[in-house]
Order: C-alpha cells, then structure tokens, then sequence
C-alpha cells in the first residue's frame, strides 16, 4: 500500500493565526488529493476559579467558559473555508493545547496531525513553550510541522 494513502484522517490544529491558516491549507489540499477527512481543532485555554470552592466564582466561570466555547466555535466557523470534495468536522477543545490534540488525535483515530511552526525564536520557545515540540516529540502518527510563510513577501504574479 502507497504511503500516502494510509492518511484517511487527517486532524489540523489551528490557533486563528497567519501560520495556522497557511498550515490549514496544507492539510486540505492534501486531504483533496488523498480523499482524506479532515478534522480542524482549536483548543481554547481553560478558565479556572481564584476561589475554587466558592459557589458563586464557579458559576461565573462556567458561564465565562461557556461564552468563551461559544466565541471560539464561530470564530473556528468562519475560518475553515468550504472545499468542495472534502469531509470536515470542526472541534473547539479545552486545555492545555498539545494535550488535547494529541488525545483528539488518538480518539478519533488520525493518521496525520498538521499544524503550523510559528518560527519562535529560541527564547520565547524556553519561555512560552511550543505546541508543536510538545506535539511532535508525543505523537504516536505522523505529523506535518508546515513552516510559517515568509513575513513580508507576497507571491510575484506571473507576468506575460
């Protein structure tokens, strides 16, 4: 059987940045070519209570954890675009993003994870963290890190 058409499944990590759009792109392209499903996750931070034994904070976050959900889900919405011919099934997860996808991943029996490597510098990877080196030293299928496009350049248009 050809490598490429193991990929049936295919689970795009987004994070509504430049990168992540040009990251899921890639992966619907593949997934048009292959005929592959493709599942766009955006996980979105977990809210926790200052006091977490009282009944009123818990109420306030769930309510803002709710909003929260209900923001990032139209927010995922408008940023998928339609592709003719391809199946694609939008999620909205809570919590620690690497966690989550890799858990989505194995859940739903992903063959692929795609997502974006937004160039950090070395600093910020020490002291932000980086999904991707989270994701890609965990995963137990394969994963396409697509590099951010170049800052600045736009493409040159042919000229005739």
């Amino acid at each position: 059987m050809p490598a490429a058409s193991r990929y049936r499944r295919i689970v795009a990590a987004v994070d509504f940045s430049e990168p992540s759009r040009h990251a899921l792109q890639r992966a619907l392209e593949l997934a048009k070519r292959l005929g592959s499903a493709v599942d766009v996750v955006h996980v979105t931070s977990e809210i926790r209570p200052a006091v977490p034994f009282s009944r009123l904070n818990r109420g306030m976050v769930a309510q803002l954890q709710e909003e929260e959900l209900e923001l990032a889900e139209g927010e995922l919405e408008g940023f998928v675009p339609k592709i003719p011919g391809v199946r694609i099934r939008r999620q909205v997860l809570m919590g620690l993003p690497s966690v989550q996808v890799l858990a989505y991943a194995a859940r739903v029996g992903a063959d692929l994870i795609v997502l974006a490597n937004h160039g950090r510098t070395l600093g910020e990877k020490l002291l932000l963290g980086s999904v991707a080196d989270r994701v890609l030293r965990k995963a137990k299928v394969p994963v396409l890190l697509v590099p951010a496009p170049p800052r600045g350049r736009k493409r040159a248009a042919s000229r005739r």
